[in-house]
């Protein structure tokens, strides 16, 4: 889906849930051996020969306390309510669960931990950082941590609570983030457009920084208007309602950060609406 920016700085398109959905199959695929259970080590052995219980990241734990502890960031939206499944590059981990996992997900090989449930491999639907469905109408905040790097509790807290809020705006539906992703295909990728988004994104940044704000704001609205009179108006509304989508996400993600969104002109071209 994205790599990160501030917590992640995203690249390309990002596709929505029911998208990645749809996509599912081919890229489980492609990715059905990356991880497999029946290769992966067992436990390794407690000091009187037992094996020790799976148990998840240390960032990963520090990053779920900061989540408990995180403040309101928008009405309804509860983090620490939400499903949160990660893929640590051995085992996958299902937190904030009420009851045992759920069909599709129930079966032998998820084990209890006092935190939660791990899972031997990656499971295969958590192919992507997004919001997946776990079966029975519910739904998690997905995160591939391989895909992060080294990130520190902060910003895998902050990652985790982007994704936790398309899980939100699934379970809330709105026109204002209904995408179509068919528009994506058509979205140009023209110099004039790429120019005028690295333009509009450079003042934007001036904006964020600068004690006269106003001046590099009414920058930015010129070459945003530059750049929507290039597009139709299908693509107008596909990048206004990707970058409610995305924009709320990264509003929550900043706000839990308590620091501006990173916003780099030089970037900007390679970006998709967002």
């Amino acid at each position: 889906m994205r790599p990160p920016e501030t917590a992640s700085a995203r690249a390309g398109v990002r596709r929505s849930p029911q998208a990645v959905h749809r996509s599912r199959s081919v890229i489980q695929d492609t990715l059905s051996g990356l991880a497999p259970a029946a290769h992966l080590p067992l436990p390794s052995p407690g000091p009187h020969g037992t094996l020790k219980p799976m148990q998840p990241p240390a960032t990963l734990s520090a990053a779920l306390a900061l989540i408990a502890q995180a403040p309101d960031l928008w009405p309804g939206f509860h983090p620490q309510r939400t499903p949160l499944m990660t893929f640590d590059g051995t085992h996958t981990w299902l937190h904030q669960l009420t009851g045992p996992p759920l069909d599709p997900l129930a079966g032998p090989d998820w084990t209890a931990h006092p935190d939660g449930w791990g899972w031997p491999g990656r499971w295969p639907d958590l192919n992507a950082n997004t919001a997946l469905p776990l079966g029975n109408g519910q739904w998690a905040a997905g995160v591939l941590l391989p895909s992060l790097g080294e990130p520190d509790a902060r910003t895998l807290a902050a990652t985790l609570i982007h994704e936790a809020f398309h899980v939100y705006q699934h379970a809330t539906p709105s026109v204002a983030w209904e995408v179509s992703e068919l528009d994506a295909l058509t979205y140009p990728a023209c110099t004039p457009v790429l120019h005028a988004r690295a333009e509009e994104t450079r003042c934007l940044r001036r904006a964020l920084h600068e004690p006269d704000w106003i001046t590099p704001a009414r920058q930015g609205l010129f070459w945003r208007g530059q750049r929507h009179a290039l597009l139709s108006d299908a693509q107008r509304t596909f990048e206004t309602r990707m970058e409610t989508r995305e924009g709320l996400a990264t509003y929550v993600e900043t706000r839990f950060l308590q620091q501006f969104p990173a916003l780099a002109a030089a970037a900007a071209p390679g970006l998709g609406p967002r």
